[in-house]
């Protein structure tokens, strides 16, 4: 996805190809996650957010927000997206047909630091990684909902990225600050991935 209403794919070795275009001609598609069925959610600033199922029948659950990040994992989509002000990590219970149930507030990012969540990553215990756009930009959200920040003082804004690579380290994509250029920092969560 890139910030247009298709969805792109490309063949080992080959080019880009068109894989699915959105009836919805004001769609803007920034994220995506996949859940264990190959269903494909998609999200951006968008009052939607989109399933296309490996069939490439596409899907449309209500849901008015800037969509900045997805994610799947014990049986829910995880969205970090912004709305009137305000950025939260919300949640959906997914059915086995891949349908989206009723939203519920997760963690609520603004209200812990004032910052805006950019990205997401689950660790096998299940602790939720808020990449953010604030002084210490990743937040740890532990299952209970209590949160802290991960190494505080030690890593750089903004966390435009975080993905797992091989345990126990996850990956982030540290934005571009007035001090310094963007980076890819590596660290060491003393973890194991979840999904």
């Amino acid at each position: 996805v890139r910030g247009v209403r298709a969805i792109f794919r490309f063949a080992e070795g080959g080019a880009q190809q068109t894989w699915v275009v959105l009836p919805d001609n004001s769609a803007v598609l920034r994220t995506m996650a996949f859940d264990p069925s190959g269903n494909m959610f998609v999200g951006g600033p968008n009052e939607n957010i989109y399933r296309v199922a490996p069939d490439e029948s596409v899907a449309t659950f209500a849901f008015v927000g800037d969509v900045k990040a997805l994610l799947v994992y014990g049986g829910f989509l995880y969205a970090a997206a912004t709305s009137n002000g305000q950025s939260q990590v919300v949640r959906f219970p997914v059915d086995a047909g891949g349908n989206l149930g009723a939203v519920e507030t997760y963690f609520d990012v603004s209200a812990f630091n004032g910052s805006e969540a950019l990205s997401l990553a689950v660790a096998a215990s299940g602790d939720l990684f808020v990449g953010t756009d604030g002084d210490d930009p990743v937040v740890v959200v532990r299952a209970d909902r209590s949160a802290e920040v991960l190494y505080t003082g030690v890593l750089l804004p903004e966390a435009l990225s975080l993905a797992w690579g091989a345990d126990p380290f996850l990956y982030m994509v540290q934005g571009r600050t007035d001090e310094t250029e963007p980076d890819l920092v590596r660290i060491n969560t003393r973890q194991q991935a979840g999904g």
